[in-house]
């Protein structure tokens, strides 16, 4: 029996009847190639991009734009919530974003994509919390100074603390 095979050296033929160990270990590492194996519909769970991980990179996307929104543009709540991507986005961005990253993705990402998926989202929640914990202490911050009667920001130093600065000007004439 005569098989043949084509990858991206070229066609390779495989004779079952001649084969020997040579040939054998020629045909397993042809085998492991992921466009070889995608002609025998055997490739590697996960060999295209899942649309729901893609959906996923969406949230983490958002979650950057709101801190570039929040922290670098000093936008308002309101308008930092308007960045992150709506689930109608994200469902319509999902297919395009898998069938572009299935052409263009190197072929450890394709291989690995719920590893990277994980990353890209634990950092996107990690992010979102350390935001969420950093915005809480700073009302906490607020609240506790206004109970001690102070505002916020104003840091008072006592009388006896303070240099003693005579102001150009005011000052005793001889």
């Amino acid at each position: 029996m005569l098989l043949a095979i084509s990858n991206r050296d070229g066609r390779k033929e495989i004779n079952f009847k001649e084969m020997d160990s040579d040939s054998a270990k020629a045909l397993q590492e042809l085998m492991r190639d992921p466009n070889v194996q995608a002609q025998f519909g055997i490739g590697p769970a996960g060999q295209h991009f899942d649309p729901v991980h893609c959906k996923r990179l969406y949230d983490a996307a958002g979650q950057v734009m709101q801190t570039v929104g929040r922290f670098g543009f000093h936008f308002e709540p309101e308008a930092v919530r308007l960045l992150a991507y709506s689930e109608q986005e994200k469902e319509e961005l999902a297919g395009p974003t898998a069938s572009a990253l299935d052409e263009l993705a190197p072929q450890w990402l394709r291989e690995n994509q719920a590893v990277t998926t994980l990353i890209v989202v634990f950092a996107a929640i990690t992010q979102r919390k350390l935001q969420e914990a950093a915005s809480l202490n700073s009302e906490l911050k607020a609240r506790k100074q206004s109970q001690e009667g102070r505002s916020p920001g104003v840091t008072r130093v006592p009388i006896a603390a303070r240099p003693n600065v005579t102001i150009p000007g005011n000052a005793p004439q001889p």
